[in-house]
């Protein structure tokens, strides 16, 4: 084995510890956190989204991220709970009660829906860490790494159920797949682009502006190469481009009819067991409404 392959396998492997120390990070600083103040409603939305094909819970945004949520507690045994009110101030109180008044307990329910935004920062981690290693070599691939799992930002947002990082996450992917494709436009990287600009699409409406920066991007990329060629490789980047927005359109167009397809009637009962707060002072706050994020709470009593 030359020794520029065991370096680079050696930078492999440091990259995976790298990786495995953000997990162990984020992993150990999410367990004792309750819920904070978005997470009862996007988990709750979720849900109601990926079973009933209710929308417009999420905060005004779009389902894929509150699906994605939700998409680890179909394999809990979970209450069934009611619709969503009349009242658009009663979502986060319906919130508190699917976390707090269910048949798992409300740990493992915030686990369950905060493991997809951990393994979502995991494949950021190694996108970065190919990326800049392309450009870079090994030792700027090791250090962007680095700066990434050491980010106290990115160590806060990734363990938590949360919409902005899911957008900045799948945002920089889809800018890293419009890059590859830049470089040699195929047919499977005309897919893959398409898939993840369509999955950043899904997380925010503010990823729209993917749209107008990858033509940007394009056009960009083509004007820095030589006079004489950039005639010829723009027409089949746009068009390669064009092929991409597709994808990400069908991919919208495809969860969206998924989701109406594949939903049940709503439920009509609530759950059985009581929510009993650890404190008087979360009693008083529960009774107005508020949300554990500043409290905790403890479920008792069988089904």
């Amino acid at each position: 084995m030359s020794s520029q392959r065991v370096q680079t396998r050696r930078a492999e492997w440091v990259a995976a510890g790298l990786l495995a120390v953000f997990v162990l990070l984020a992993g150990t600083s999410a367990l004792p956190h309750s819920a904070v103040y978005h997470e009862r409603l996007y988990i709750y939305a979720g849900v109601q989204n990926l079973r009933h094909g209710v929308y417009g819970l999420g905060a005004g945004a779009p389902s894929g991220l509150l699906q994605l949520a939700a998409l680890p507690l179909q394999l809990l045994d979970l209450d069934n709970h009611p619709g969503p009110p009349t009242r658009p101030d009663s979502y986060n109180s319906l919130g508190v009660r699917f976390l707090y008044q269910n048949r798992a307990p409300a740990s493992q329910i915030l686990m369950a829906a905060r493991a997809p935004f951990l393994a979502l920062g995991v494949a950021l981690g190694l996108m970065i860490f190919v990326w800049a290693r392309r450009l870079y070599g090994d030792a700027g691939g090791l250090l962007a790494l680095g700066l990434y799992v050491l980010s106290p930002a990115m160590l806060a947002h990734s363990q938590f159920t949360n919409q902005s990082f899911g957008v900045a996450a799948l945002s920089l992917m889809a800018l890293y797949t419009l890059w590859r494709l830049c470089e040699r436009a195929t047919g499977w990287r005309v897919l893959v682009a398409g898939l993840v600009m369509g999955g950043a699409q899904l997380t925010k409406f503010t990823a729209t502006a993917l749209l107008p920066v990858s033509l940007i991007l394009v056009f960009w990329d083509s004007w820095t190469q030589r006079a004489s060629a950039r005639r010829a490789i723009l027409a089949p980047r746009l068009l390669a481009l064009a092929a991409v927005w597709a994808i990400a359109g069908l991919v919208v167009w495809a969860d969206t009819i998924a989701s109406r397809w594949g939903r049940s009637p709503m439920p009509t009962t609530s759950c059985s067991r009581p929510m009993v707060p650890s404190t008087p002072k979360a009693s008083a706050r529960l009774a107005h409404g508020w949300g554990p994020g500043s409290f905790r709470l403890r479920t008792t009593g069988a089904d």
